[in-house]
């Protein structure tokens, strides 16, 4: 009796003690929440406000709005007006120690949340207009499990949906998007992965057809508001045909898609290694590829980039959405950041450019370093060029060369005809004066050592430094 009697008043406290962690975190919850939305208050265009929080003793309630204006059409033609777009999103909080939600878990936690929005208005409309001609939009989620050390994860959902638009005759069909993230307290550092599903559009003069991708991306926080690490992403097989009035039906079709890039820190600068693939780019019934390109960029002041992160969300935070006003403020911050940045010594180098065509191969790379000082001015150019250096190769199949400058002078030749009135020749012969001022130009070139052939093949190699231009050796400035 008396181990019975023990075991009841063990079970007893221990229920009292999950009820009393469970209210304590529930008022811990609460301030959290509120001090999310005095510190994001305004974030770039976007501007939250907390309109409710219904605290329980298990869960709680709680509503944010977030607006942001946005551009629409003025009545009078070409012009643009700004209108506030509201959205309400709805959380509800379950509390730790032990939330439960999206399946019961041992693991403690201070919250679990799930968030959906629950209405959409733009400008003066009628209550969730938005929602009402997307629907699909109620069914999005995002859940989110908080730790006691305030890190955590989420996973946003946003379900398949199929739009229909009779008047354009076209039909959207979208598999969805899962992505999942997780975060360290105060959003240091977040890592996770995103799957987007198929893509198919249907248009009465084209259709489009995606398999959908999958990124993976491991951030860290290495100054203020810049981002540093890893992502990659690669692209299922897209493809796309369409009605081209003259030509008929075309079609565009790219395989193996694949980014990559790395961002990382070197003591006060930050560098950015990224590479691009393609297996195959095919166009009606011509194939090309493998294709590769690989550009590193280095010697970036991380503290440049911070404080243009802050400019941007600075001038996207203004209560009206002035297009003009805008680019003009965002040209002056372009000018500020590469102010910064040329008082440093940023470089950039496409390492790799590779590209398999039927008419041939091409190959190449570029290195461009500016040293700079302190106080260098931006439209000094004088000055930057005396302490611009640069390298560049480049080697091409003879036959591809050939082909691509053929086309361009076909075409300067077609406008020259067409602007002095004069009688256009057919195409055949204007591809073979095409061809034979290529060769002319060619030839010469090749004599004056500005390129150097070899068993059907073109080289050409340029250095850059201090203000004096070289191509094989012979100089040009």
């Amino acid at each position: 009796m008396k181990k019975i009697v023990l075991i009841l008043v063990i079970v007893l406290i221990c229920i009292a003690g999950w009820a009393g962690a469970t209210y304590v975190i529930g008022g811990q919850i609460q301030q959290r929440y509120q001090d999310s939305i005095t510190r994001l208050e305004q974030w770039g265009p976007f501007h939250l406000t907390s309109e409710s929080y219904q605290r329980g003793f298990l869960s709680s309630c709680a509503r944010t709005l977030m607006e942001f204006s946005v551009p629409v059409p003025a009545e009078d033609e070409g012009a643009v007006e700004t209108r506030t777009l509201r959205l309400t999103f709805e959380h509800q909080l379950r509390h730790g120690p032990l939330p439960g939600g999206g399946g019961f878990s041992l693991a403690p936690q201070l919250v679990h949340i799930e968030t959906r929005l629950i209405a959409a208005v733009l400008g003066q409309g009628r209550e969730n207009e938005l929602l009402s001609e997307l629907s699909w939009l109620e069914d999005v989620s995002l859940l989110t499990s908080i730790g006691f050390n305030g890190g955590g994860q989420g996973r946003l959902l946003i379900p398949a949906f199929e739009k229909v638009i009779e008047e354009e005759q076209l039909t959207i069909s979208w598999g969805g998007l899962r992505s999942d993230t997780r975060f360290s307290n105060n959003l240091a550092d977040l890592a996770g992965d995103i799957e987007l599903s198929g893509l198919q559009v249907m248009a009465k003069d084209g259709r489009l057809q995606w398999d959908g991708a999958h990124a993976d991306f491991d951030f860290h926080e290495a100054f203020p508001m810049v981002y540093l690490g890893r992502y990659r992403a690669d692209s299922g097989p897209m493809e796309l045909a369409f009605d081209e009035p003259g030509n008929g039906r075309r079609n565009l079709r790219v395989e193996g898609l694949v980014v990559d890039s790395l961002a990382s820190q070197r003591g006060e600068t930050v560098e950015y290694l990224q590479s691009l693939k393609v297996a195959k780019v095919a166009v009606d019934d011509t194939g090309y590829g493998p294709g590769e390109l690989e550009v590193a960029v280095s010697g970036l002041d991380g503290n440049v980039l911070s404080q243009y992160q802050r400019d941007v969300v600075g001038v996207y935070g203004q209560d009206s959405f002035d297009p003009e006003v805008i680019g003009l403020q965002m040209m002056q911050v372009y000018l500020r950041l590469l102010s910064g940045l040329v008082e440093g010594s940023p470089e950039i180098e496409f390492r790799k450019l590779q590209v398999t065509t039927p008419g041939g191969n091409f190959s190449g790379n570029l290195r461009l370093k500016l040293n700079g000082e302190a106080g260098m001015k931006l439209g000094d150019v004088t000055a930057m060029l005396q302490k611009l250096e640069g390298q560049a190769q480049a080697t091409a199949d003879e036959s591809l060369v050939k082909t691509v400058l053929a086309a361009r002078v076909a075409q300067q030749m077609k406008a020259a005809f067409m602007q002095q009135d004069r009688p256009l020749p057919t195409d055949e012969e204007i591809a073979v004066q095409a061809g034979l001022q290529v060769e002319q130009q060619l030839e010469a070139l090749i004599g004056q050592q500005f390129i150097e052939r070899t068993e059907g093949k073109l080289r050409c190699k340029a250095i850059f430094d201090r203000g004096e231009l070289r191509v094989n050796g012979n100089r040009l400035m």
